[in-house]
């Protein structure tokens, strides 16, 4: 004796659950004869999820839906470009080119900063004989004729100048000239010595 039975499944369901729901049973004792056919009633099997299966199709789901969501947009901006360029192609036929121009690139590219070399960054302090203490970012130096300054050689030291070489380029830095102070006499003293 063969039995079969038939099941439908419902498509998705509208709960969170799986439903095994088979609607009839059909059996057959002998042959496929109409009237030997018996229908039966079950009553639906219910299985219910797990909360972290639940969880997982509602990630599920909400990632579908987002993926969805990003095709009709992408496609509405396809849509949109097409639709662009029909309508410019249409008033070129009909009209000839647009007399408003294409506004020309301008690119503005930032200034790379550099360290100022060590000509900007050197002062001639002091002079004693053939040694010229010069102050460098702060630091005192004393230097001598054939000295070596980062990249520049000292070729002369005079009694207010020292000559630097850099590059095949001379430079002369003088001697740091110390602030003058000068005495006002004010109108105030003039007026009481009297």
């Amino acid at each position: 004796m063969g039995s079969s039975i038939v099941m439908d499944m419902f498509s998705k369901p509208t709960t969170r659950t799986a439903p095994v729901t088979p609607k009839a049973v059909v059996s057959n004792t002998s042959s496929f004869a109409p009237e030997s056919i018996e229908v039966k009633t079950v009553q639906p099997i219910i299985l219910e999820l797990s909360d972290n299966a639940n969880t997982l199709l509602n990630a599920l789901d909400s990632t579908y839906l987002s993926t969805v969501n990003t095709q009709a947009s992408e496609a509405k901006i396809k849509e949109l470009e097409k639709q662009k360029q029909l309508d410019d192609l249409v008033f070129e036929l009909t009209y000839g080119e647009r007399d408003n121009p294409k506004p020309e690139k301008n690119y503005y590219v930032q200034p790379v900063k550099t360290a100022p070399s060590i000509i900007d960054r050197l002062q001639v302090n002091s002079i004693i004989n053939d040694t010229a203490f010069i102050d460098v970012s702060g630091q005192v130096i004393p230097v001598k004729k054939g000295d070596n300054v980062e990249d520049a050689k000292i070729t002369r030291i005079t009694k207010n100048t020292v000559v630097l070489t850099r590059n095949n380029q001379s430079f002369t830095k003088y001697i740091k000239a110390a602030p003058i102070k000068v005495a006002i006499k004010k109108e105030s003293e003039d007026v009481r010595s009297q």
